[in-house]
């Protein structure tokens, strides 16, 4: 693919064996605002491990300064001393207290991250799905223009259970029963095709 298209437009078209003239290039969607918020994903996860990395070692010191106060910053020696029994309770249910509330507060913080990871995985995704249906929209219109300029190839699919991993499956004047790639255009309108029901449908975009 020449090299003036960015990176996600020649895979896109190179998937969907999709050929489209140089001189309308420059028509094509530009991936400045999509590739920034990849970029932004990316720096998103990055922020988000290093507050949780902040938020553990913020709890490890929290609990043993809990600890350190309840024993009068003396330590566990502190129990060893007269009326043994009634501090080793003390002990014991001071630990217990602490630990309970360290493994509480670090089992909130793993949901969290693994909350935010997927949160920003899914904003990721549905930003290469808008662009990708953003990028077709745009070649089928060229292409009523330009019919010449534009070859839309097969995409290699083959009925339903070999889906590979080409997405753009062509042009049709009726909606296909099995498989043909991950998006069509049926009469100008855009499909995209559902794993869950296994049928395409407008407007689907993958997940959940």
């Amino acid at each position: 693919m020449p090299q003036d298209l960015g990176t996600f437009t020649q895979d896109y078209l190179g998937k969907g064996n999709i050929s489209v003239d140089s001189s309308l290039y420059g028509f094509l969607p530009s991936e400045e605002k999509f590739q920034y918020g990849q970029q932004r994903a990316v720096e998103k996860r990055g922020l988000l491990n290093e507050s949780t990395s902040l938020g553990m070692n913020q709890m490890r010191t929290g609990t043993t300064n809990q600890l350190a106060q309840s024993t009068g910053g003396q330590g566990l020696a502190s129990y060893m001393g007269g009326g043994f029994g009634g501090r080793q309770r003390g002990m014991v249910r001071d630990i217990s207290q602490a630990t309970s509330a360290y493994s509480s507060g670090l089992a909130g913080l793993q949901q969290q991250k693994k909350e935010g990871m997927a949160g920003i995985e899914y904003d990721r995704k549905m930003s290469e799905f808008d662009f990708g249906d953003d990028l077709m929209d745009r070649i089928m219109k060229l292409n009523n223009l330009y019919p010449d300029k534009i070859t839309l190839g097969d995409s290699g699919g083959d009925g339903g259970d070999s889906q590979g991993d080409a997405p753009f499956g062509g042009t049709f004047t009726s909606i296909p029963n099995d498989w043909q790639g991950a998006t069509i255009y049926v009469n100008g309108i855009l499909y995209n095709w559902n794993e869950d029901s296994g049928s395409y449908e407008t407007g689907y975009k993958g997940g959940s």
